[in-house]
Formats: C-alpha cells, structure tokens, sequence
C-alpha cells in the first residue's frame, strides 16, 4: 500500500492520470492513485487501477498447453472415423427426398453433440477460442471422412446441399458450447 505523504509533485500528480495524462477525476480504492474515468476499472471491491485489480482470466478459460494438445490429438482423429462411419444412416435416408434434408440435419446435430461432449470430457470442461477452433476442425474432418468415403465408392466426390447443411449444423453446435 502506497503511503499517503505529500511530495512537491503531489499536485501535477492528482490533476493527471497515470496512464493517459489527461484530467484525473477519479482515484483507486485501494492505493489511491489518480485515474481519469477511462483507465480505472470496476470492481467488486470498488474502482481500482490496473495493478490493484489484477484482472485474469476465468479458471474453466485456462487450459494448459499439455491438456489442449491432448484434446486436438484426441479429437481429430475420433472425427474423421466419425464422419466415415456417420455416411451409413444417411444413406438409409437419402432415398426419401424431405427425410434426406431432415436426416441429414439430425445427424448432424448428432455428430456436433458427440464432438461437443467429446473435446468437453477430454480438455476437463474448459472453455474457450482454442476448444472452439479444435471443435470446427473436428466437424470439418467429420466432412472429410464422409467425402473419402464417397470418392472410394463412387470414384469421385460432389458435396451436395446435405453436406453444406451438415457442416453447418456441426459448426454451429460446436462453436455455441465452448464460448
């Protein structure tokens, strides 16, 4: 805690603020120095300075470099058998036309649920960009797995309105968890 004597700048020193040098109209709760309306921060404890509040991250946004390699080596691949594996009950469906789109959807929404729960479980329900990015990767490598598998059934690969829909739908369950 700073001490309260007077110095002979004390003056200039409660007129600016510490970090913009513009007019000081306010001062941190804790160790009182000047501050001008933008640069403090609000706090539970009242306004405080930068150093005072000592602002950091949320704990379930803190992953450690080690868990978050872990959750991409753990995930991608688990996508990719996903997605081969997920062309079985979309081509039972693809045959009724309306059912094609719906099921398609489902599956999808599915397989996003699935990625979700996944990459929550393997980083230790942590949050944030980096989970996101792995989680859109994952439903992008889902995609991946359906076109290897079409292009060695069919001898080549045409992504059609069902495969845009579904990399939608996944992108957008996955992306929505790990805010």
């Amino acid at each position: 805690m700073k001490s309260n004597t007077r110095s002979k700048n004390t003056r200039y020193r409660q007129e600016t603020c510490l970090l913009c040098g513009e007019l000081a109209t306010l001062g941190c709760g804790k160790c009182g120095d000047p501050f001008c309306g933008k640069c403090i921060i609000h706090t539970p404890g009242g306004i405080r300075c930068d150093t005072c509040a000592q602002l950091r991250k949320p704990v379930q946004y803190q992953i450690s470099r080690r868990r978050l390699i872990t959750t991409i080596i753990v995930t991608l691949p688990i996508a990719l058998f996903l997605g081969i594996f997920s062309i079985i009950p979309t081509t039972l469906i693809a045959q009724i036309p309306l059912l094609n789109i719906v099921g398609h959807a489902l599956t999808a929404y599915l397989l996003g649920l699935v990625i979700s729960k996944l990459v929550d479980v393997v980083s230790g329900n942590k949050l944030g960009r980096s989970l996101q990015i792995t989680a859109l990767i994952s439903g992008f490598l889902i995609i991946s797995g359906r076109a290897v598998i079409i292009l060695i059934l069919t001898g080549g690969v045409i992504f059609g309105l069902s495969e845009v829909l579904m990399v939608g739908v996944i992108s957008l369950v996955t992306w929505r968890r790990f805010e």
